[in-house]
């Protein structure tokens, strides 16, 4: 029970990735702009979620597939979204530039920061062994 948890959790990104997509269709008014969120997600959900899954797998093997579940929930998320707001809000050659550089920078932040934690949950395993 506590694995399809885990899961479901590491799903979730792919979900608010879609709700910021609806929220930048509206058009809604907030403050922080939809274009600083997006800059927050992208910088925050990996360190939020590469901690998250460093606590609550039970071992490295379970931290990696957690982490990779996250990965590409966020990064489909994320260019999904990024299709839909250049199908629906905004269709211009920048928008697709945008996508593409930050879905890349995303995939090489994420692999960097899971390789990192990954490093530090192996340092911590052998001292807990010690």
């Amino acid at each position: 029970m506590k694995k399809i948890f885990n899961t479901i959790v590491n799903i979730i990104p792919f979900f608010v990735w879609m709700i910021w997509f609806y929220l930048a269709l509206i058009d809604i008014d907030i403050n922080p702009d939809l274009g600083t969120i997006e800059i927050l997600l992208l910088l925050g959900f990996p360190l939020l979620y590469t901690i998250y899954n460093v606590f609550f797998a039970k071992d490295r093997k379970e931290f990696a597939i957690y982490n990779l579940i996250f990965g590409v929930a966020h990064i489909i998320g994320y260019y999904i979204s990024g299709l839909l707001y250049y199908d629906y809000v905004s269709s211009d050659s920048e928008t697709m530039l945008v996508i593409n550089t930050f879905s890349g920078i995303s995939i090489l932040y994420v692999s960097i920061v899971t390789l990192i934690f990954y490093g530090i949950r192996v340092f911590v395993d052998k001292l807990r062994n010690k």
